[in-house]
């Protein structure tokens, strides 16, 4: 499983991520949610993230309900509503000649 699923699959049950940058890109994944990035192996960046969050519980809790409300539209019953919307377009027969005009 990518790094970029397992942050999404963690943001869906609500605590916040805090993640180090990398190419697999826990960047995407968290924009908009809240959660912090720290540049790849900065440490002290991340530990400062953590420290922050610790010492302001109203800002842990508003990324926390970022983050949930970001993992809304992720929830099975949202996704399988999408492609049940694409398989019925799909299944539409397509009159061609519309397509050229």
């Amino acid at each position: 499983m990518s790094l970029r699923r397992c942050l999404a699959q963690y943001e869906n049950s609500g605590p916040l991520v805090l993640s180090f940058d990398c190419e697999a890109g826990p960047a995407e994944v968290l924009k908009g949610s809240g959660g912090r990035l720290a540049e790849a192996l900065d440490v002290e960046g991340l530990a400062e993230s953590m420290l922050g969050f610790i010492r302001n519980p109203d800002a842990r809790r508003e990324v926390q309900a970022l983050s949930l409300c970001k993992a809304a539209g992720r929830r099975p019953r949202v996704v399988m509503g999408m492609w049940q919307g694409v398989l019925v377009c799909i299944a539409k027969p397509v009159n061609t000649s519309e397509l050229i005009k």
